[in-house]
């Protein structure tokens, strides 16, 4: 329910002025206490909001970290976590070649369903070949420590 700002009833003549100001500003106050519907300011939301157990209609799909997820996207992040296959390991000192020994990946011509992601940062094509469906090499050694993850659909 939205909040109704409490207004004085003008009565007389006598200090009508004070009554309509005191009533505007409560007025202002109150749309200042509002969400805008056209995004217009202030539009930002300062407490939790509570939705009654009512439903978020048009919920877009997220396309940024902080975003909400609509069902589909969550029902197409379940069905690809299933498919995929991942195996991580540690590199050694100035090691380039990576042998998967749990997974394996497509290695046909113009197919490519393997990402490579070094300490998390995914990796170019430029960066590895891929020796065959379970081995990659990377151009430059790596560092001790360094985790390699190697993910495929």
């Amino acid at each position: 329910m939205a909040k109704r700002p409490t207004l004085t009833d003008v009565t007389s003549g006598f200090g009508t002025a004070a009554v309509i100001n005191g009533n505007n500003a409560a007025i202002e106050t109150a749309f200042d206490n509002t969400l805008s519907r056209d995004g217009s300011s202030p539009n930002q939301m300062e407490a939790n909001i509570d939705m009654n157990s009512n439903r978020i209609l048009n919920l877009p799909d997220a396309i940024n970290a902080t975003e909400a997820v609509n069902l589909q996207q969550a029902r197409d992040l379940v069905s690809l976590s299933i498919k995929l296959k991942k195996e991580n390991q540690t590199a050694t000192a100035g090691q380039t070649v990576f042998t998967a020994s749990t997974m394996f990946w497509n290695t046909a011509a113009g197919y490519d369903n393997l990402m490579v992601f070094v300490n998390g940062v995914m990796q170019g094509p430029s960066t590895y070949t891929v020796n065959s469906t379970t081995q990659i090499t990377f151009s430059t050694g790596l560092d001790a420590g360094d985790r390699v993850d190697l993910v495929a659909i």
